[in-house]
């Protein structure tokens, strides 16, 4: 990656839709903060935490404090995943017009709005758009993930040949949403098997002790996999004792 040598701000600007706490996310950072300072270009980070946004205030909240932060353009920006673009978008009509942008994880289809975004709403034909509504017009580059829903399910189906039921666990992200509907789509279109899409309700704006709630949450949704009822009536019995002495 080189930046634009025609700003004398030599800065790259990396913000993440959710954070970086996972390390993957970590790597990927550093990864562009060491190879730019060899060549005497400074990286900074931001966290978006998009899923944590609830309304279209908290949204307009984050772009002011990115404009206030850096009213000098960055050199180039990273963004890893599309909601943060469709968050951060009118920023590239102002203060940060024209500035080179790479856009990771990129998706063909995105919410229709900001609004549609916010809701967490599946992605459907009238909700949503394809990408290139959103970019037309900007200086952005797409880098594409490609998620291997079909040769992951075909690997465990080689793997287990008899399997009849499948357990998919995500949470509230828009990728998760997205992932879920791929899922869905590949296992019982390709494979005709049963599919149990479980969603945990994570809430990033608690810091602490939403973990127990998710488990009780995945536990409960346990139950109605045929089959599995009266283990994890026990295994629920043990978490719940276990739990009320912590």
């Amino acid at each position: 990656m080189s930046a634009r040598t025609e700003t004398t701000n030599k800065e790259v600007l990396v913000l993440n839709s959710i954070n970086f706490n996972l390390p993957w996310a970590k790597n990927f950072y550093w990864c562009i903060h060491d190879a730019l300072q060899k060549q005497g270009i400074s990286a900074k980070a931001e966290s978006l935490s998009v899923p944590a946004l609830v309304n279209k205030m908290e949204a307009d909240a984050v772009v002011t404090h990115l404009r206030e932060k850096y009213p000098v353009a960055p050199a180039a920006i990273v963004l890893i995943g599309d909601p943060g673009w469709i968050v951060c978008r009118e920023l590239f009509d102002d203060v940060w017009k024209d500035v080179p942008v790479i856009v990771t994880n990129a998706r063909d289809r995105l919410p229709a709005s900001l609004d549609v975004l916010l809701s967490h709403a599946p992605l459907t034909e009238t909700n949503s758009v394809p990408g290139e509504e959103w970019r037309r017009g900007y200086n952005l580059t797409l880098l594409k993930q490609h998620y291997y829903v079909k040769e992951t399910v075909e690997l465990i189906y080689k793997l287990i040949p008899d399997m009849q039921r499948l357990a998919f666990i995500s949470d509230d992200r828009y990728i998760s949403e997205e992932t879920r509907r791929d899922v869905k789509e590949a296992v019982e279109r390709i494979f005709r098997i049963y599919v149990w899409i479980c969603f945990l309700p994570l809430n990033y704006r608690q810091k602490c002790c939403w973990i127990p709630c998710i488990v009780i949450n995945l536990i409960q949704g346990l139950f109605t996999i045929p089959g599995l009822s009266l283990i994890m009536k026990m295994i629920t019995t043990t978490f719940s004792t276990t739990y009320r002495k912590l």
